[in-house]
């Protein structure tokens, strides 16, 4: 597969985060007002009253209006994509800046670091999309929490009386975790046009989602594309979820026996992993053994000998494809995990390294590599340079 490359652009990075506090809170504009940098996948009617009442909300409580700054750059998945990307060449760039400084820092310790200054994706808040993306940037520690524990301003997610307006769970949604929260309750449903159904046959318009399976919809029926957005998707999984408990209905089972079968499955999942953990560590002397009684030709052939590297038939096992640029092909080619360790030792090689940061866009995945120019000059090899790399499938 044809991979397009950008010389020492961007590299990995995990999930997004929700929350990009800047330090100092809020950032002067050049107009004097308070600057917030929001992403979202809202359209500009939500853009605009939530902007506006935020605004008015900001200035009756601190005195003074706050300007939004919205960036628009698709549905919850393409923002997803864009802020990893962003933090990706954050954390590459402090990479290198501290190999500069003679420092050893690799990329999760850059993302590990607790300053704006350093590693950011130069966002302050992100404004829609669904639990799923949100709950995984949480789960990996991506995420900013607004308030530390248990000093939540009063009155948010709970009343005098201490009812809860925002639960954290409700008929098995998630409404809110600790970096992210619910604000709006919306709905979504079917849109028809009576005189294409009229053209169809079709005498009742569809009243609930069973009846768009109707084979005279076939062709017909236009679905948004979940993969390009968490509230689509969401919408989906609300749809099916319906269809469940009208089946758990109809079977006479209660809300408190499904509750305890949940229950009962995550025991015996839990004990089984358990178990299986148990199992693994006790066999794991074993299991070395076999592998090396497998592999340890091979190793000797691509490590020791370079037997396979020499052999203009095959790869060896480290070289992870082909690179093409300025009408050149570079076979000796590697993964880089941590470009920024790997080019403070680039110099000890003798030879010409290029790092490429390769992009497929058609499957959405992204790979660092490290090639060596081992032939021909380098005057028009330069950063920023395009090329193509052909991997090993």
């Amino acid at each position: 597969m044809k991979w397009v490359v950008v010389l020492l652009s961007a590299a990995l990075i995990v999930a997004l985060p929700l929350l990009f506090h800047r330090e100092g809170g809020l950032v002067p504009s050049s107009g004097g007002a308070a600057e917030l940098v929001v992403v979202t996948p809202h359209n500009e009617a939500i853009r605009d009253e939530f902007g506006a009442a935020f605004s008015a909300w900001h200035e009756r409580r601190f005195g003074e209006p706050v300007r939004l700054d919205w960036r628009v750059i698709g549905g919850t998945t393409e923002i997803m994509r864009y802020l990893e990307s962003e933090y990706q060449a954050s954390a590459k760039v402090c990479c290198r800046e501290a190999a500069a400084r003679g420092e050893s820092l690799s990329r999760e310790e850059a993302m590990a670091l607790d300053d704006p200054s350093k590693v950011t994706c130069r966002m302050d808040v992100f404004f829609g999309g669904g639990v799923f993306d949100h709950e995984k940037a949480e789960r990996l520690g991506l995420t900013v929490s607004a308030w530390p524990d248990g000093e939540e301003p009063s009155g948010l997610f709970r009343d005098a009386s201490g009812r809860e307006s925002i639960p954290r769970t409700l008929n098995g949604e998630v409404w809110r975790g600790k970096a992210f929260y619910g604000n709006v309750l919306s709905l979504f449903g079917i849109c028809y046009n009576k005189d294409r159904l009229r053209d169809l046959g079709i005498e009742r318009p569809p009243a609930s989602w069973r009846d768009l399976a109707d084979p005279q919809y076939f062709g017909a029926v236009g679905l948004s594309d979940p993969t390009k957005s968490g509230s689509v998707a969401k919408a989906f999984d609300v749809i099916l979820q319906t269809q469940c408990a009208r089946a758990v209905n109809a079977a006479g089972i209660t809300r408190e026996q499904v509750a305890a079968y949940e229950a009962e499955a995550a025991a015996i999942t839990a004990a089984n992993q358990a178990a299986m953990d148990a199992a693994t560590g006790e066999y794991q002397p074993l299991i070395k053994l076999l592998h090396l009684k497998r592999d340890f030709y091979t190793l000797l052939k691509n490590y020791i000998s370079f037997q396979d590297f020499y052999n203009r038939e095959i790869q060896a096992i480290f070289q992870c494809g082909r690179l093409v640029i300025d009408q050149r092909a570079c076979e000796l080619c590697v993964k880089v995990a941590d470009a920024g360790k790997m080019a403070a030792e680039a110099g000890k090689s003798g030879m010409f390294l290029i790092f490429c940061d390769c992009e497929n866009k058609a499957k959405g995945k992204k790979l660092s590599i490290v090639a060596a120019m081992t032939q021909g000059d380098i005057n028009h090899l330069e950063v920023g340079k395009n090329c193509i790399f052909y991997d090993r499938s």
